[in-house]
């Protein structure tokens, strides 16, 4: 069995090595131990054994490993204007084998490493099968459901030159994922949160989802001057709306 507690204690110590006056930092830390519960309770609804939620709520407290030394190093949280946050926290788990303070047996250590490696990934390397793949799929929904959450806690005003891009726009329409290098304006940057339940795994999550009403309060909290653009936030929200409800 995976000591958990043990897990969480190294957690707290390895972050309490930053700048934990930070609010990039705390918030981060806050994030990890949600995602950690949103894992576990995936794996519990999705009928896993003991054995498969404990490792998903590990993996889930490891995911964002490298994103305290991605902010030290570059003051930023964005992969764009660094590098690759999943990648990283793979390094820093296998330099001087720090993956071994979290859990002392190897047996669980590729299935780890992949999950990490691939949760922030557009899509998910080729190739993954077993439980590699299916802990990658439980910590790339856990992470998105507590990102959406944080997108309903604030309130974001567009002035009259704002609009959504084709592209984007687009996406929706389609039911698919927004590539965020393809974002040209604020608003659509926003968006990018709503379009990731085109990439959420399990029925599970998608009901987690609709229950908590996630896609109403993100679009509610966002206020459109532009007529155009809230035109096209009316259609946006049908379709998020009609693909939940499938």
């Amino acid at each position: 069995m995976i000591d958990l507690i043990k897990a969480k204690e190294t957690f707290e110590k390895y972050s309490s090595k930053y700048d934990l006056t930070s609010e990039k930092i705390n918030r981060k830390i806050k994030h990890t131990y949600r995602t950690s519960d949103i894992s576990n309770m995936i794996a519990k609804g999705i009928n896993l054994d003991e054995e498969d939620i404990e490792l998903a709520t590990l993996i889930g407290l490891l995911h964002d490993i490298g994103r305290f030394e991605q902010c030290k190093r570059y003051e930023t949280f964005s992969d764009q204007d660094s590098l690759d946050h999943g990648e990283l926290g793979v390094k820093v788990l296998l330099e001087n084998n720090l993956i071994r303070d979290f859990i002392e047996e190897t047996t669980y250590d590729n299935i780890i490493i992949k999950a990490i490696f691939n949760h922030n990934k557009y899509k998910m390397q080729e190739g993954l099968e077993g439980k590699e793949l299916l802990h990658s799929k439980i910590i790339r929904d856990a992470d998105k459901l507590d990102d959406l959450y944080l997108g309903t806690t604030s309130v974001h005003n567009y002035d009259e030159n704002e609009l959504i891009s084709d592209i984007v726009f687009n996406n929706f329409l389609n039911n698919e994922c927004i590539v965020y290098n393809s974002c040209n304006t604020n608003i659509d940057k926003r968006l990018t949160y709503l379009g990731w339940i085109y990439d959420i795994n399990f029925e599970f999550s998608l009901k987690y989802i609709k229950e908590k009403d996630y896609i109403n309060q993100i679009i509610d909290n966002m206020s459109c001057e532009n007529e155009d653009t809230r035109n096209k936030m009316k259609i946006i929200k049908k379709a998020t709306e009609d693909f939940l409800n499938k």
